[in-house]
């Protein structure tokens, strides 16, 4: 079971005018991809490699996709983002 307390990164595999595509989970070796459309703010994503569904969106996708609607909000995609998850609602 993974480890919670240790956040999620994310890491931009690339961006276009119209879209930025992360790479996101508990380290560069087990990831999930997060894509997030500049212009309608649309998140699709696909599960952390090596985690059943639901336990990759419980660990990861739920915090991936809050960070990627903040993003979104602000306009702003940095290249590598680290989020703590530990301080999140349960």
């Amino acid at each position: 079971m993974p480890n919670p307390s240790r956040g999620v990164h994310f890491w931009k595999a690339e961006e276009t005018t119209d879209q930025v595509v992360y790479l996101y989970g508990p380290s560069a070796r087990q990831v999930g991809r997060l894509c997030i459309n500049k212009r309608d703010g649309a998140i699709r994503g696909e599960g952390v490699s090596g985690m059943s569904e639901d336990s990759s969106w419980h660990y990861f996708g739920r915090p991936a996709k809050a960070v990627a609607e903040k993003l979104y909000a602000e306009g702003e995609y940095p290249d590598e983002i680290s989020h703590d998850i530990a301080s999140r609602a349960a």
